[in-house]
């Protein structure tokens, strides 16, 4: 395994715990896959993705332009996992 897929493996499973704690429910965010949509399957709503892209600043120790994130993004989560990674390495 490669420094990247390391640390994309680390960080998904950190974006997992964090949207475990939004739901409550570890064993829910234990089930994602990159085929997992936030929004259909899993019931996020508003109040809970805004709760949750605020968790993720807190966790990951970043800034994430959210008027940067389509609703699309919002619903993937290999696109909220490239969105923290993308932060991380202070890319724009």
């Amino acid at each position: 395994m490669t420094g990247v897929d390391l640390a994309e493996t680390v960080v998904a499973q950190r974006i997992r715990e964090v949207l475990g704690g939004i739901l409550d429910s570890a064993d829910l965010a234990a089930a994602i896959t990159d085929e997992t949509n936030l929004v259909a399957d899993l019931g996020l709503n508003s109040i809970q993705m805004i709760n949750f892209l605020l968790a993720l600043e807190d966790a990951f120790d970043v800034e994430l332009e959210f008027e940067e994130l389509s609703y699309e993004q919002l619903e993937s989560f290999p696109a909220i996992r490239g969105f923290v990674l993308a932060a991380l390495s202070g890319a724009p």
